[in-house]
């Protein structure tokens, strides 16, 4: 990384003398997202673009680049280029060809068990990964997720993603993440680990059996009830699932940090590891 925070790889020249701008496919809260294409190859990518004059502090630019440039997962969005011009800063992504798992799962109503299962573990191994190497995400949610056409998730946002610098037990206390998905110790501002992800990964398996959150308000004080609470039911009108898949999510979306499963405790759930759902196929499926 050099004095700014950028890796030394950076480029200092305009994106446009070696990529052709596309159209606009996605907006973030600091960004917009466009299809690029490399003038000499054609292939295409995806840049995020961040203006300058939207930071008072481009740390938060700077800490995605190099989360992004430190990892390398085939469930997680690969950085390609970095440009950083007086304006603006471009990062270069592998694009993926697919939709938004929050859209398809708002379209279907609900998957099934099985393709939970098989959606699921991939992004548990991702996160495990993260964690693996120090990193919490913070943000896991189904709108963070890509799913390709042959059914592989990718995680596309890692803006609120922190390096652990003392150790996997580090305290952080920044408030961050999204309503629906935020585990209790990070509204209680009390400091909280990387357990939060296996929080948002149990609203996230929640609501992709039920097409619905486990927690809900009308106003955010009533749905940070709900959450400090823990309180949730499983539809009863919705197809019916496993009690292994019911105890698996009861285990991550448990209030007390320190008795909630861990990442390795989810991957070695008997759930995740069922022989009989664990290999799924889009010809397999007979609903979504």
């Amino acid at each position: 990384m050099d004095s700014k925070g950028f890796p030394r790889s950076c480029k200092l020249y305009s994106i446009e003398e070696d990529y052709r701008m596309g159209k606009v496919i996605g907006r973030g809260t600091f960004c917009e997202v466009l299809e690029c294409f490399h003038k000499t190859t054609n292939e295409k990518y995806a840049v995020k673009v961040f203006n300058k004059e939207d930071f008072q502090d481009i740390s938060t630019i700077t800490n995605e680049v190099q989360i992004l440039s430190e990892i390398d997962h085939r469930n997680i969005v690969k950085m390609i280029d970095v440009y950083n011009t007086d304006t603006n800063v471009y990062l270069v992504m592998t694009f993926i060809n697919g939709s938004e798992l929050f859209e398809l799962v708002c379209d279907s109503g609900g998957f099934s068990e099985e393709k939970c299962l098989g959606i699921f573990r991939q992004i548990a191994d991702a996160v495990g990964y993260l964690h693996q190497n120090g990193i919490v995400h913070r943000d896991m949610k189904l709108e963070n997720v890509m799913l390709s056409e042959d059914f592989h998730p990718t995680l596309t946002d890692l803006g609120f993603s922190k390096k652990l610098t003392l150790s996997n037990r580090e305290l952080m206390r920044t408030r961050c993440g999204t309503p629906s998905y935020v585990a209790p110790e990070i509204l209680q501002c009390e400091g909280y680990t990387k357990s939060v992800d296996s929080w948002s990964l149990g609203v996230i398996l929640y609501v992709l059996l039920f097409c619905e959150y486990p927690f809900y308000g009308d106003t955010l004080d009533e749905l940070y009830s709900q959450i400090l609470e823990a309180r949730y039911t499983f539809p009863v009108e919705a197809h019916p699932v496993s009690e292994e898949v019911k105890d698996l999510i009861r285990n991550m979306l448990q209030p007390d940090p320190k008795k909630r499963f861990t990442l390795e405790q989810i991957k070695v759930h008997p759930w995740l590891n069922n022989a009989d759902t664990g290999s799924y196929s889009p010809q397999s499926e007979t609903r979504l």
